[in-house]
């Protein structure tokens, strides 16, 4: 049987859906598409709506390529990552179980056949004793070229931060922060969201920053974290904009002291967004053998894992 020339790769989250139509020898991208439609919302609408959600998410996969101009003679197959594949998702598959080789061959998965869409392959996550991930485990496969060490650790900024233990091309531990998650929380609907006013990013409140990074190390994260309410109500604070990147930095730094502890070489895939956040933590932090991949890099990692894992279930 002949191998599909081009193959449309999505990665379907709880809060968002991206995709891109992608040729299966250079693996360059020739569509990108995305959208809001992510796993949490559909599945509560088929719910609402009383629908099984394995054909409503196929119904509205069906839509969202037709909103994005992706017709069926546009690609071979579909291959999908991510939350699909959870109890939120298009059907739940089972955790693939630590330890996880990162060249895509211990991947669970399950095909399926669409008339519509043809034949589409779901992937699964991986799950420690007291950790899960789904998605992550295809963008770590997709990166796994990034260091020639024998042992290093892959760091995944995001709501909820993950950090992966590879030794000898296996996945053998991971970590998840809430970091992300914590951080629109507290900013947002807690006592602390008077004492912060949201800004984008730049150079001027670094100091503000490196010092909420500095401050935590060592300390207790909820005391501290009640130390911005107090300041602000007596008077002594910064102003909302820098507090608001004291708080990031605060949260960041707590996600990430315990680095300092390993010696393993730490390789962070951040996006633009937060690349110059951590860049500044790990500085302040002495983490002198961190490593940072190109944004770019990080945003096609789950084009490159799916390509692999299709690769080895040929």
């Amino acid at each position: 049987m002949n191998e599909p020339k081009t193959i449309l790769c999505i990665d379907w989250g709880t809060s968002s859906f991206r995709g891109a139509v992608v040729d299966a020898n250079s693996h360059k991208a020739l569509k990108h598409f995305q959208s809001n439609d992510g796993c949490k919302k559909l599945f509560q609408e088929s719910k609402d709506e009383g629908v099984d959600p394995f054909e409503y998410f196929i119904r509205s996969l069906r839509r969202s390529l037709s909103q994005a101009g992706v017709d069926r003679a546009d690609y071979g197959q579909i291959i999908i990552s991510g939350m699909a594949s959870s109890s939120i998702g298009m059907k739940e598959l089972p955790y693939a179980r630590l330890p996880f080789p990162i060249d895509g061959s211990g991947v669970i998965s399950e095909t399926f056949e669409d008339k519509d869409l043809g034949k589409f392959t779901l992937i699964s996550g991986a799950a420690s004793d007291q950790d899960i991930m789904r998605g992550e485990e295809t963008q770590c496969i997709g990166l796994k070229e990034i260091s020639n060490a024998d042992k290093f650790i892959l760091i995944l900024p995001g709501t909820h931060s993950k950090h992966m233990e590879i030794v000898d091309g296996n996945l053998i531990g991971f970590k998840t922060f809430m970091t992300g998650e914590l951080f629109q929380l507290i900013s947002e609907q807690s006592v602390l969201n008077r004492s912060v006013e949201k800004t984008k990013w730049s150079s001027d409140y670094a100091n503000a920053f490196k010092q909420g990074v500095g401050d935590v190390v060592g300390e207790n994260l909820l005391n501290e974290l009640f130390r911005i309410r107090a300041r602000d109500v007596l008077g002594t604070s910064k102003n909302r904009h820098e507090t608001y990147f004291y708080l990031s930095g605060l949260l960041i730094g707590h996600e990430l002291q315990e680095l300092k502890a390993t010696p393993s070489h730490k390789h962070f895939a951040c996006d633009e967004k937060m690349k110059p956040l951590y860049e500044l933590a790990a500085q302040q932090l002495r983490l002198s053998d961190a490593a940072f991949i190109d944004p770019d890099r990080l945003s096609n990692a789950y084009i490159t894992g799916q390509l692999t894992i299709l690769k080895n279930l040929s």
